[in-house]
């Protein structure tokens, strides 16, 4: 028994070591690799061997390209200040241009723009923004963190007695993100991009499997540790999230843009006006979840390379979700096992590269998991359960494509869809009309939504290779038809399995939009949780599932016996 103990213990410290190597390829790069900053180009560029003739496979030559570039406000105000400064274009080897405007201090302006079409396409952000100081250093910092982040989710949740059982693969797919978004980091959209979709579809065929069917597998992942281990490890966790947002966390054009919008609601200006700027292109429930903290941090009296106010909103939507989390548990399981599997999920959620990286960030996609996870602890309350909805549709549009799921959540139909769709329309609805004025619906439209479906970008395949409409237009239909099967109503179908669902939905939402980068892994984080840790086919005295808003059983062969302690619940969560 010792021996075989003295080689189970070789396996998994093995097997943790090959994470951590693993973890180490996604994360970090060579320590003599220097961190790119805006002002650099992406690999795989080079300058056309003639201005007025097409590179070889393209359609535009170099001057034509140049052309369009000049066109373009930020080169406009970039010649006003500086009108010697010329453009100068790069040929790509996915029919894409770079047109790069310099002078003595460097890189200025960088237009990208799609060869065949001619668009101009937004260009990458090159990393998540910091606060001042040396940026290389935070970045650095950062990333070792986030392996840090990997490695420990990593040896605590995967099963290594089992190591090729599907919710195992589940959580490589979700780790395995991690190389697309260090790409993104080093300014290497190009190559990252493409790596974003295989783990995306995959999990999201895993997700709408395990909530249309239920698990057919070995069942949820179980966390090592006891419960003790398991709340110290979330609360050291709470702490240096925070600590670390503080220190180096940064607050780029989605925070500051929130932040602005809840100015002008605190001074009494219109909130959507039909500009280029974009400031105001989330819904008004966004504005109105930063308006508390940026009455205490006012805008105008605040540096905008350091905005208190959003810090302090992104630090309360993370503890606020990883609240919903832990409440979450107790109504998926009875006793102390629905208390563990609450800070299971919490914990995980806290554990994650990707939330972390959001809430570096100091974005507002955090509001998009907060207002589903809450949600998904109301579902027992079709009135409760659309409001919290309807104020996430308010705020991000996104969970508009969640209405159909959550109205039969229970297997409601008739007075109780009813009621969820005249509560969720009217918290959607009366805010926008509110906020809406004086510009009234057609600039709120053109500002949010229709700006949003004719922005082009390259952080999409669909931005990188136009000739992949069709398949675009198809990803499209299959995300509508997977809303419309999860809106039919199931009686037999769990709290854990509606967010597995909602999880689906929003990844197939993602795979067909123009626009993609890793904040949005925190929209559908929930329902990969649940899915991993949750969603299990229990039986009642009936034999059939327990239904959402009802506690869900442990089947018995999983109840803790009397007088286990900490070895036994490690096993039962």
């Amino acid at each position: 028994m010792r021996t075989l103990r003295r080689h189970g213990h070789a396996r998994y410290l093995l097997t943790v070591a090959l994470a951590a190597v693993a973890a180490l390829a996604v994360f970090a790069q060579p320590a003599a690799a220097e961190v790119p900053t805006a002002g650099t180009l992406p690999p795989g560029l080079k300058a056309p061997a003639s201005q007025t003739k097409p590179p070889p496979n393209f359609w535009r030559s170099a001057r034509q390209v140049v052309a369009i570039a000049d066109r373009q406000a930020d080169v406009r105000r970039l010649h006003a200040r500086e009108p010697g400064v010329r453009g100068q274009a790069y040929a790509g080897d996915l029919g894409l241009w770079i047109v790069v405007y310099r002078d003595r201090g460097g890189i200025r302006v960088r237009i990208p723009i799609e060869d065949r079409t001619g668009d101009v396409l937004e260009p990458s952000l090159s990393s998540y923004p910091l606060t001042s100081g040396d940026a290389n250093a935070a970045t650095v910092k950062v990333e070792l963190m986030c392996l840090a982040l990997v490695i420990f989710t990593i040896a605590v949740l995967f099963d290594f007695r089992r190591p090729l059982r599907r919710r195992n693969l589940d959580l490589l797919a979700l780790t395995s993100l991690g190389a697309a978004v260090a790409l993104f980091h080093h300014d290497r959209p190009l190559i990252g991009v493409p790596l974003v979709y295989p783990p995306l579809v995959y999990l999201c065929a895993r997700l709408a499997l395990l909530g249309f069917r239920g698990a057919r597998d070995e069942g949820p992942l179980a966390a090592r540790g006891g419960t003790r281990f398991l709340v110290g490890a979330l609360v050291g966790l709470l702490v240096a999230r925070v600590v670390a947002n503080l220190l180096l966390g940064g607050v780029g054009d989605i925070g500051y843009a929130s932040v602005y919008g809840a100015s002008n609601i605190h001074e009494g200006w219109p909130l959507y006006v039909a500009d280029h700027n974009h400031l105001d292109t989330y819904g008004p429930i966004t504005y109105l979840a930063y308006l508390p903290f940026e009455m205490i941090f006012p805008l105008h009296n605040l540096r905008h390379d350091y905005l208190p106010s959003a810090h302090a909103a992104a630090i309360a939507f993370d503890l606020l979700a990883i609240g919903g989390l832990v409440a979450l548990g107790p109504r998926l399981r009875r006793g102390d096992a629905g208390r563990r599997l609450g800070v299971v999920l919490a914990f995980a959620w806290a554990a994650s590269p990707f939330t972390f990286l959001t809430l570096m960030a100091n974005t507002n996609d955090g509001l998009v998991p907060l207002f589903v996870i809450w949600a998904l602890v109301a579902i027992a309350s079709p009135v409760r359960r659309a409001f919290l909805l309807g104020l996430g549709a308010a705020a991000k549009f996104a969970p508009l494509a969640l209405a159909g799921l959550f109205a039969t959540a229970n297997g409601d139909r008739r007075r109780r869809s009813a009621a969820f769709a005249l509560t969720m329309a009217a918290t959607v609805v009366v805010p926008i009309l509110i906020y809406s004025r004086p510009g009234g619906l057609g600039v709120f439209w053109s500002q949010t939504l229709g700006f949003q479906f004719q922005r082009h970008s390259f952080l999409s395949i669909w931005g990188q290779y136009p000739q992949l409409h069709p398949l675009k237009l198809a990803v499209q239909a299959g995300a509508v038809g997977l809303a419309v099967a999860a809106s039919v109503p199931v009686r037999r179908r769990t709290t854990a399995q509606v967010g597995a669902l909602a999880g689906a939905i929003l990844i197939a939402l993602q795979l067909s939009a123009a626009h993609w980068y890793f904040f949005y892994i925190s929209w559908f984080m929930p329902g990969v949780l649940l899915a991993l840790l949750a969603v299990e086919v229990r039986g009642r005295g009936d034999g059939s599932p327990a239904q959402p808003g009802e506690l869900e059983e442990w089947a018995p062969a999983l109840r803790p016996r009397a007088g286990d302690r900490a070895s036994r619940p490690a096993e039962l969560a």
